[in-house]
């Protein structure tokens, strides 16, 4: 069994866990980026999307700078025009300068990560983000009622660090799958 996430096959899991919905998803997070995400993330924003697959989210957010971050090469083919696609895990963000994005979103991520992960990239996350030197920032999550119900001190703790963040200057938007 593979010790970390940068041990899998991550083209083979996406080609299996995606099969012949790609079409679905891409007209859903079009909806949802359009009519709900959109109004949280001006237009000027440097936006980064940890886990981004197939750029789902990217490629339908409108920002001035808009960087997917996976460890699946298959990333780049998914990536529309003018999308910066980094191969990288999330626990490793040194290619991204520090303080130098608005948003860092993620999707159904957190709870695919053993806690020494997620809080290895809550720090990266930290660090990229303009809140780390002064700015604001927002934080956008989605949470599974599997992460909640299995991992309900590691939430906790995850939503005091977004707490602390808010008061910052940050904003934390999370919902349920």
């Amino acid at each position: 069994m593979p010790r970390d996430a940068t041990q899998l096959d991550p083209s083979g899991v996406y080609a299996n866990r995606f099969a012949g919905k790609s079409e679905f998803r891409d007209a859903l997070w079009s909806v949802l980026c359009t009519d709900f995400f959109q109004k949280y993330i001006p237009e000027d924003s440097h936006v980064l999307e940890l886990a981004a697959g197939h750029c789902e989210f990217i490629n339908h957010i409108r920002a001035a700078v808009k960087t997917a971050v996976d460890i699946n090469p298959d990333t780049a083919r998914h990536a529309a025009p003018g999308v910066k696609v980094v191969l990288s895990s999330t626990t490793d963000l040194s290619a991204i300068p520090d303080g130098s994005q608005d948003v860092v979103f993620a999707s159904n991520f957190f709870e695919h990560l053993p806690k020494p992960d997620i809080v290895r990239t809550l720090r990266e996350c930290h660090r990229i983000l303009r809140c780390s030197a002064g700015g604001g920032a927002t934080y956008a999550i989605r949470k599974t009622p599997r992460f909640a119900t299995q991992y309900p001190l590691l939430r906790r703790r995850l939503l005091d660090v977004f707490r602390s963040h808010h008061a910052l200057g940050g904003t934390l938007l999370a919902g349920s799958a």
